[in-house]
């Protein structure tokens, strides 16, 4: 019995010293011993709302670094290139101006002693008090150009007879004092320029271009000379869970189906609602381009000389198949920039109804549309509102 006993204790022992040697190399470092944090934010504190569109980002180190440059990460983008260095004080400012939310920032480096020290932040930012986002950018170009060695008249060679009679057609514009065809001297100058403010799920942007022009010879109408406004679009939209909407008021461009209305771009209203799988489409566009004025929004709604239309979309099985009725009413001339139609003008009105559906990733599509047309004042079968390519 003593014998066993004396077995039964020593296998207790060694129970006791494995036990033992696994809690202490398992049991966590305290918080003594945790390593120092080596980067300390000087611009950010990480309890408080950061309110800027492009912060300048500063931030000091305990240790003395190696000569290796340090690696920044901005939510994952690199932006080491941008960090500027004095001692042991680091900044820089992001180039793009920063969402609103939660962003990430880690840092990286080596040492005095050759060993790695990284550290990673969080930080909440908005662009303005009362915006979650609200920026504009815009963007200037001016384009001169003038003929350095001019020939006179007399040392010019005769023009050729078929180039002579392209020169003088009528679609040059007549200008007092402009009377040569090639101008010595050329400005064009363009202004874009892109503004949006976001508030929770409500956007409004507002985008626009404006173009000067001016030369010492005639030109090509519909051109004019001097500030033109080429495009403008102004849009408000909200965009929740279920429900979203956007409005449209400019040159909006509208896509429907095939035969409808597609790759239509004029100035005038758009506005479409969807609510879970159901969304209907309505604008009311001029039928004629406009061209370097803002004489005209659109906004009458006479079938005349605007396209108007209204198109309800049900969708099936996550957005892989969907049955779409369209109807479109109005007129166009059939003439504007950039092309010229054989048949005149198109007036009337077109409806189709369009299956489609995608169940293979984009491997096998079907598309089924059926439309019926009916023309009015015209000479040619209205079979579509399409823009010509």
């Amino acid at each position: 019995m003593a014998g066993l006993f004396c077995g039964y204790r020593g296998v207790v022992c060694r129970c006791w010293l494995i036990a033992y040697c696994f809690f202490s190399f398992a049991s966590p470092v305290s918080a003594s011993e945790e390593a120092p944090e080596v980067f300390s934010l000087e611009s950010i504190d990480e309890n408080q709302l950061l309110i800027a569109k492009k912060p300048d980002i500063r931030w000091t180190s305990s240790l003395v670094l190696s000569d290796v440059p340090v690696l920044v990460l901005l939510d994952g983008v690199d932006v080491s290139s941008l960090v500027k260095q004095k001692g042991n004080r680091f900044s820089f400012r992001p180039v793009a101006v920063l969402p609103s939310g939660e962003h990430n920032l880690y840092i990286s480096a080596i040492d005095s002693g050759g060993n790695p020290v990284e550290q990673e932040f969080f930080f909440r930012s908005r662009q303005s008090e009362r915006f979650e986002e609200a920026y504009s950018s815009n963007e200037l170009s001016i384009v001169y150009r003038g003929v350095v060695d001019h020939r006179s008249k007399e040392e010019q060679p005769p023009p050729d007879p078929a180039e002579a009679e392209w020169i003088n057609d009528d679609a040059f514009a007549e200008e007092e004092g402009k009377e040569d065809t090639f101008p010595d001297h050329t400005v064009n100058a363009y202004l874009a320029t892109d503004s949006v403010i976001r508030e929770g799920n409500w956007t409004t942007s507002f985008t626009g271009n404006v173009r000067y022009f001016d030369q010492d010879a005639a030109i090509l109408e519909p051109e004019k000379s001097g500030l033109n406004l080429i495009d403008i679009l102004l849009t408000t939209g909200y965009s929740g869970e279920k429900l979203s909407m956007e409005i449209g008021l400019g040159d909006n461009g509208i896509q429907e189906s095939r035969n409808t209305v597609d790759n239509l771009y004029r100035r005038g209203l758009k506005a479409s609602l969807k609510y879970s799988d159901y969304t209907v489409n309505t604008f009311a566009v001029l039928g004629d381009e406009q061209y370097n004025e803002l004489s005209e929004l659109g906004l009458r709604f006479n079938s005349n000389d605007h396209i108007m239309g209204a198109s309800v979309q049900v969708d099936f099985f996550d957005n892989q198949m969907f049955v779409k009725a369209v109807y479109v009413n109005g007129g166009e001339s059939g003439d504007a920039l950039g092309y010229w139609s054989e048949g005149g003008g198109r007036k009337g009105d077109v409806m189709g109804l369009l299956f489609f559906t995608d169940f293979f990733a984009g491997q096998l599509t079907t598309e089924i549309e059926y439309d019926e047309a009916n023309t009015r004042n015209s000479s040619t079968d209205l079979s579509s509102f399409s823009a010509p390519e």
